[in-house]
């Protein structure tokens, strides 16, 4: 299992970064500068750089294992590694998370401006307090860590930020995607369906982080986080992919029609 997330499943997570970044500026471009959606496809892809240099530092440069190029040379001391982890989990944690609220708010403007912005049913609600609990549990969490155990870093305090942007995140998701179906679904609900999936993997992967912590979820079963993450990834790369599907159909019955 080590050597599968340490190599082949690290190259997975650069790839998957890699498509979701080269697909967000291609639909990026589908659009006018001015658009809405022109600004949300832009941001989407600076949260997805953020991601693959997140990648990059957190598990290839980072990695035990053959993958990394700087074992075995001077940069590839502990404390050097530890440095670039932990850089990179701000660039993949609040950086990203940021921007990616911001796409998703542009795409929720988007929206508003044709009148066709839906509104958050009963299981949504549902769904967000159940995601409201974790955030308070954690919240509870990290006050005890810094009162009894140890005072926090500035990693830490930028740590913090990233769970309140997970569910924020998936208020913009659902809501766009709810707002998508309303349009009789196809492609358009596909792209944020995608998405949405993509923030609650990312989100069940913190939950299962913190029931191990806390001793809820013992080995093996702690093991599922780790499973969490690349179908995420997919998730957030298949979103682009949906959006120029779309064009594309779109563009192709506008040709028969003609």
């Amino acid at each position: 299992m080590l050597a599968y997330f340490q190599g082949p499943g690290a190259l997975m997570s650069l790839w998957f970064a890699g498509v979701a970044l080269v697909l967000s500026y291609r639909a990026r471009d589908i659009f006018e500068p001015g658009d809405s959606m022109h600004q949300a496809w832009a941001y989407y892809g600076f949260s997805c750089a953020c991601e693959l240099f997140s990648v990059v530092l957190s598990e290839v440069l980072t990695s035990p294992g053959w993958l990394n190029p700087l074992r075995g040379t001077p940069f590839g001391s502990p404390e050097f590694a530890d440095a670039l982890r932990d850089t990179g989990s701000v660039l993949g944690g609040l950086c990203r998370y940021a921007l990616l609220a911001c796409a998703l708010a542009y795409g929720l403007k988007a929206y508003r401006q044709t009148g066709m912005l839906a509104r958050l049913r009963r299981t949504d609600h549902l769904l967000l307090a159940g995601v409201g609990v974790y955030l308070i549990v954690k919240l509870f969490e990290t006050i005890t860590t810094v009162r009894d155990i140890r005072p926090p870093s500035l990693i830490d305090a930028l740590g913090w930020p990233v769970d309140p942007l997970l569910w924020f995140l998936l208020v913009e998701a659902l809501i766009l995607w709810r707002s998508a179906r309303a349009m009789r679904g196809g492609w358009i609900a596909n792209c944020w369906i995608s998405l949405t999936a993509g923030v609650m993997l990312a989100a069940v992967g913190d939950i299962l982080l913190l029931l191990g912590r806390l001793g809820y979820l013992p080995w093996p079963y702690s093991g599922l986080e780790w499973y969490v993450w690349l179908p995420g990834s997919a998730s957030f790369a298949l979103a682009p992919a949906y959006q120029l599907k779309a064009v594309a159909q779109a563009h192709a019955v506008s040709a028969v029609n003609k």
